[in-house]
């Protein structure tokens, strides 16, 4: 049978009373024709595929298919919205006729396609609601693991990441984190010249990567082959100390500084006793010996106990941190 022996034009001009209720194309391709409506005036041009398939028990089925209405909206193959049109409605006769060609019911087909998608819509809506964010699975991290295993219980860690990390990372599913989002970040603290900050932003974020590819949220860390070379450097120890004038520059701007006075007096602690800041985070009020002007950590950095002898000045600040503990 001859194919697309109809023009947009003849289409536009169809009408039912003249032409009847069927206009065909060849090719199996068919329009049918209906009286006016609100939604179309001059009557709809429903394009339909009229086949016959031969079935298993040797019979025939003789049927048709509707393809689309011509003027009306809808999705083409690029995802584009826009009206159906003659051509489109003889490329959809032209896989149909390729469906039949090997004994395949177009109808049935475009059912098992709906359902596949339904399928894979319900698949995609289970994954994002047992998905986890960097900042969920860091919480998880932390109240598992940093509780048990810091004496700060984390709180370090967890400062580190509200200021570095969750503001670009924190709200992204955590298996779609990549190594540049990771190295971005990185990268823009020690832009500012926080190097030392940058490692130590690095090291947390390691453990914290591994941790996750252990319990299978992650199938890969993106961390991997990251090094602190690559962004803070490998820097010495530490071996500055304040001069008289920056202690008494620190002592007059401290109060217009807008910190909290338990901030200070923990400042001023650290200056007084030389401690770690994780030594004086995690310390209990039972280590402060108020009569005998001692502090005791349990646990140093070599794993040894040590015995702070206090003097008036950090005296002072411990008995104001605890007073503000209340």
């Amino acid at each position: 049978m001859p194919k697309d022996l109809l023009s947009d034009a003849r289409l536009r001009t169809a009408s039912r009373e003249r032409d009847g209720v069927f206009l065909p194309d060849g090719g199996g391709l068919r329009f049918r024709l209906l009286d006016p409506s609100s939604n179309h005036p001059k009557g709809a041009r429903l394009a339909e595929f009229h086949f016959k398939l031969k079935r298993v028990d040797g019979t025939y089925l003789s049927t048709s298919v509707h393809l689309g209405t011509l003027g009306d909206s809808f999705n083409d193959d690029k995802g584009k919205t826009r009206s159906f049109t003659l051509a489109d409605a003889r490329e959809a006769r032209n896989a149909a006729r390729e469906l039949v060609a090997q004994g395949i019911d177009p109808r049935e087909h475009a059912r098992l396609a709906r359902a596949e998608k339904v399928e894979e819509q319900r698949r995609r809506l289970s994954e994002l609601d047992t998905r986890r964010t960097v900042r969920q699975a860091f919480e998880k991290w932390r109240d598992l693991y940093l509780a048990a295993h810091r004496k700060d219980a984390g709180v370090f860690v967890q400062g580190m990441f509200e200021r570095y990390v969750f503001p670009t990372v924190g709200e992204l599913p955590l298996e779609s984190l990549r190594r540049a989002q990771v190295t971005d970040l990185l990268d823009a603290i020690t832009s500012t010249g926080k190097r030392r900050t940058a490692n130590a932003t690095l090291s947390a974020l390691r453990q914290f990567m591994r941790w996750c590819v252990v319990r299978d949220w992650l199938t890969a860390d993106p961390t991997l082959a990251l090094s602190k070379a690559a962004f803070g450097g490998n820097l010495k120890p530490r071996e500055r100390t304040l001069s008289v004038l920056e202690i008494v520059e620190l002592r007059d701007k401290l109060p217009t500084a807008e910190l909290h006075e338990r901030l200070i007096s923990a400042l001023w602690l650290i200056l007084a006793t030389g401690c770690r800041v994780g030594e004086l985070s995690g310390a209990r009020v039972a280590d402060f010996d108020i009569e005998g002007r001692t502090w005791l950590i349990p646990e140093t950095k070599n794993g040894s106990p040590h015995l702070v002898h206090l003097s008036d000045f950090a005296l002072g600040h411990v008995r104001h941190l605890i007073e503000l503990r209340g």
